[in-house]
């Protein structure tokens, strides 16, 4: 008797199966597993250091990337950095402009960075004055304390670049009232929802020598200890983020 000419539906499939698993399953059984991608890194904390040019910086970058640095000497803000930065696996980098004061100059710039959450945050800036160095910082843990108006309520004392003494007092529902010499602002400072040591604050000035001219400033505070002591560390630009307010206070 001649063999079939046909396979039934049932043949055709265990021959299928038979022939994929000999093969691996058609897919090559050598291939290379694909390995993960690097998780970014969340760079968002109270960070201290220093720069190469010689300043003091403590910095805070938000929960959305945005950063403010101020850089001090002697515990006085000769300025600020401002800008919005990334996380790529490791690496924090971003634009910014930097605002200085001895000079009421502006500059462009950018940063690039290693992050270890929660340790350590170092790199580089390139300012297009041409004022390019390097800065190293540590996480400063005084940003896992929750804001609060209790804990911000006070009279904070300081000095400006120019010497010019600024007193600015936070009563226990938020209201700011602050003078300096021929400049006097009010407004409001509130803690941030995120659970962490950033109030939002909004200052207007009046008076014909304040940092930003007159008009309203919008920025940030965060509460640190040293020594003892505690300071408040704010800064705001206003609408137009040509001038703003840079100050460091020592709670009375």
């Amino acid at each position: 008797m001649l063999p079939s000419k046909s396979f039934s539906r049932a043949t055709l499939i265990t021959l299928t199966t038979v022939l994929l698993n000999a093969c691996g399953g058609g897919g090559g059984g050598s291939s290379t597993p694909v390995p993960a991608p690097v998780p970014n890194v969340d760079a968002q904390g109270l960070w201290s250091g220093s720069s190469s040019a010689g300043y003091a910086l403590n910095a805070v970058i938000l929960e959305t990337g945005e950063f403010y640095n101020i850089f001090s000497s002697g515990g006085v803000a000769y300025g600020i950095d401002h800008g919005t930065g990334t996380s790529s696996g490791s690496k924090f980098s971003g634009s910014l402009v930097e605002f200085y004061i001895p000079t009421n100059q502006t500059f462009t710039g950018s940063l690039t960075g290693t992050v270890t959450a929660k340790s350590s945050l170092s790199g580089s800036t390139i300012y297009s004055n041409g004022n390019n160095g390097t800065f190293s910082m540590v996480y400063n843990t005084a940003y896992d304390i929750s804001a609060t108006l209790a804990a911000l309520t006070g009279t904070y004392t300081g000095t400006y670049y120019t010497g010019a003494p600024v007193t600015m007092a936070i009563t226990s529902d938020g209201l700011v009232n602050g003078t300096s010499t021929n400049c006097s602002f009010t407004g409001s400072a509130t803690p941030r929802n995120t659970g962490k040591n950033v109030y939002n604050v909004s200052l207007t000035f009046t008076g014909s020598q304040c940092a930003p001219g007159a008009g309203v400033a919008t920025g940030v505070a965060v509460l640190g200890i040293s020594n003892g002591s505690t300071y408040i560390y704010t800064s705001g630009l206003n609408s137009a983020q040509t001038n703003g307010f840079f100050w460091i206070g020592r709670k009375n």
